[in-house]
């Protein structure tokens, strides 16, 4: 070696400051509420720095979500409430799958309608019913979100008489 040149050690090289701080950053188990840059807020369980496990998630518009999530996605068991005029109103109650209604669900309008029933890829699908805000009732299969297949629709208060038909709308 020359005088003025610099020994290269031959040890491991030390690891670089950011993928230290990148590793500790990693979110995984049980934390506090971690701030999204969307402003969304979630509390809850992480796995592999994604929301996984019981959580509750808070929309930046107000909106809430508690319940599972899987991959970072609503899965599971969960329930979603709105904002309306700062009021929180439970909108959906039941199964998520990838984020979007899956399984048995009630879904609760703003309107004031209510669907109870079976979902799939967060759309009606299967047996279920549906009662109006007019007070008419379908009860029968959905596909892709509409009616389809076998069912009972009432629809109550045509002409101002009251619907008496049997079974799906005496169930109101």
């Amino acid at each position: 070696m020359t005088e003025g040149s610099a020994a290269l050690s031959s040890g491991p090289r030390p690891e670089p400051l950011w993928k230290t701080w990148d590793a500790l950053a990693n979110k995984r188990g049980e934390h506090a509420t971690v701030f999204h840059t969307n402003g969304d807020k979630y509390r809850g369980q992480y796995e592999g720095n994604l929301r996984h496990g019981a959580g509750t998630l808070f929309f930046k518009n107000g909106d809430k979500y508690e319940g599972e999530f899987q991959g970072g996605l609503q899965h599971g068991f969960g329930t979603h409430w709105v904002n309306k005029d700062g009021q929180l109103r439970m909108q959906y109650r039941g199964g998520f799958g990838n984020g979007k209604r899956h399984g048995q669900g009630i879904l609760a309008f703003l309107d004031g309608g209510k669907y109870d029933g079976e979902w799939m890829g967060g759309r009606r699908h299967g047996q279920g019913k549906m009662i109006y805000t007019d007070g008419s009732v379908y009860e029968g299969m959905w596909t892709e979100g509409k009616r389809h297949g076998p069912g009972v629709l009432c629809v109550c208060h045509v002409s101002d008489v009251p619907c008496r038909a049997p079974s799906a709308c005496d169930a109101r």
